[in-house]
């Protein structure tokens, strides 16, 4: 059994009343900041346990910019037996852009999905995200729960710090 910090634990009461608001929510998107080490993953295996409880049939998209980044997330996840059947855990790109690919079969750029089958988004190790990015994250009205280092998520107001 996981046990939160105080701090946790208030971040997660936060990030579960705003989840449950409404589809007319007025911030499509809620921050969680600390630094190395303070819980984050921890805080996000539990925060997907209480969304289970909420309505099993949530589709989570678990999402980091790099590649390792998505295994070490993955494996976490794992570990905590949190991911349900129907979530994916993977890279930003592998959620939201399918390849363009040449006569040779090599990637040469990327495609932006016009929809995706997602109810949530968590990006972890959102300080890579870039502009670009974080607007085609924004343009599918999923809400996105960003998580990161607060030093390092300048563009975004971060709301939960732990």
């Amino acid at each position: 059994m996981i046990t939160l910090s105080p701090g946790q634990k208030t971040v997660l009461n936060k990030t579960i009343t705003w989840f449950k608001k409404d589809k007319t929510r007025s911030q499509p998107y809620i921050t969680i900041g600390g630094y190395a080490g303070t819980g984050k993953t921890t805080l996000i295996a539990v925060l997907r346990k209480r969304i289970a409880r909420l309505n099993k049939k949530i589709k989570v998209g678990f999402v980091s910019y790099t590649g390792k980044a998505a295994r070490v997330l993955r494996n976490k996840l794992k570990e905590a037996r949190v991911i349900l059947p129907e979530d994916t855990v993977g890279t930003i790109h592998s959620l939201i852009y399918s390849p363009i690919v040449n006569e040779k079969e090599e990637i040469i750029g990327w495609k932006q999905k016009e929809k995706i089958d997602r109810d949530l988004i968590i990006i972890d190790e959102a300080s890579m995200v870039d502009e670009k990015i974080w607007f085609h994250l924004l343009s599918y009205k999923v809400p996105l729960i960003v998580v990161g280092d607060h030093g390092h998520l300048p563009q975004l107001v971060v709301h939960f710090i732990l």
